[in-house]
């Protein structure tokens, strides 16, 4: 018997077919993703970001984990003298940070009517997790570079972002010229970074928002350059002393931030789950993801962040 049509079909047959298919292993009802769609799920938000490349996204087993580092003074080396022991030991630096993943959760409506037209196409929960993935992305990015527990907007206190973390523990440079981008703020912030931290310039960033790096463009265009004709014509971004430029669809302006890339760290527990229940009388399916999550600066010492501070 060939199989019915879901618009032929009666409406108690049509949602059963439609609960039967948003509550399968890729949107569990009322449980827990797997090892395997747990990693996905974290890949796809990952993979929506825009630091995405820049940033470190570890995977959380466990509540905690804990960013460790070393480090040994310079000019530490010594010359032997025969046959006696070298006395002279270096002493290493161990600094630690960690992570703690905080529970988020991220309420999402589909509406019958998204549903009725498209639960006959191919690998739907997959589109829709993706879906659901891509806003999740992009509220997770703009919590870890803005979250602020003392901040009053609830969005903001889940917990600390990269900005709050590095103006408490980081190298911080008072703007003075908030209009000069180009001879005070990228110089000033650079001149702040420790040498040990900047040998390797296309391993840097600044990451400032798109208002104040379309800024940064008008001031080398104001130029009678070749520089200031590219930032004109091409629509290149253009670095500051070969340090790339980065910005984020979150991030304040008014704010700069200079760090290496991979310092800044997120932690996303691979436990997560995916809840459903249908609301008839809105005509909607409720859908519900929560896991736990968190941002953290693996060395504080390699980054300078740049804001009015005074």
């Amino acid at each position: 018997m060939p199989k019915k049509r879901l618009k032929d079909m009666t409406s108690d047959e049509r949602w059963a077919v439609i609960e039967q298919r948003i509550a399968t292993s890729d949107i569990a009802s009322a449980g827990k993703l797997n090892a395997d769609q747990a990693d996905k799920f974290i890949q796809l938000v990952v993979d929506n970001t825009t630091l995405k490349d820049f940033v470190d996204s570890l995977t959380m087993r466990a509540a905690t984990r804990d960013l460790d580092t070393l480090d040994f003074a310079t000019r530490q080396m010594t010359k032997p003298t025969e046959a006696t022991e070298t006395t002279d030991t270096i002493s290493a630096t161990f600094a630690k940070r960690t992570l703690t993943a905080l529970e988020y959760v991220y309420p999402a409506d589909v509406s019958y009517s998204f549903l009725e037209d498209n639960i006959e196409k191919e690998n739907f929960e997959g589109t829709l997790m993706e879906m659901i993935s891509k806003a999740l992305a992009l509220d997770l990015e703009d919590l870890n570079i803005n979250g602020d527990t003392e901040s009053g907007t609830t969005f903001l206190q889940q917990n600390d972002g990269w900005i709050k973390i590095a103006k408490a523990a980081g190298n911080v440079y008072d703007i003075t010229s908030p209009g000069d981008r180009l001879d005070s703020i990228f110089p000033g912030m650079l001149a702040d970074m420790p040498d040990k931290w900047k040998a390797n310039r296309s391993n840097m960033a600044f990451l400032l928002s798109s208002s104040d790096y379309e800024a940064y463009e008008e001031e080398i265009a104001t130029r009678n350059t070749g520089l200031g004709d590219m930032a004109i014509t091409t629509g290149k971004r253009i670095p500051y002393k070969g340090v790339e430029m980065i910005t984020p669809p979150a991030w304040p302006s008014g704010t700069y931030m200079l760090t290496l890339k991979k310092n800044l760290a997120r932690g996303i527990h691979r436990e997560i789950l995916t809840e459903t229940e249908r609301v008839p009388r809105k005509r909607l399916i409720e859908v519900t993801v929560s896991g736990r999550q968190d941002a953290e600066i693996k060395v504080v010492d390699a980054v300078v962040v740049g804001y009015q501070a005074t």
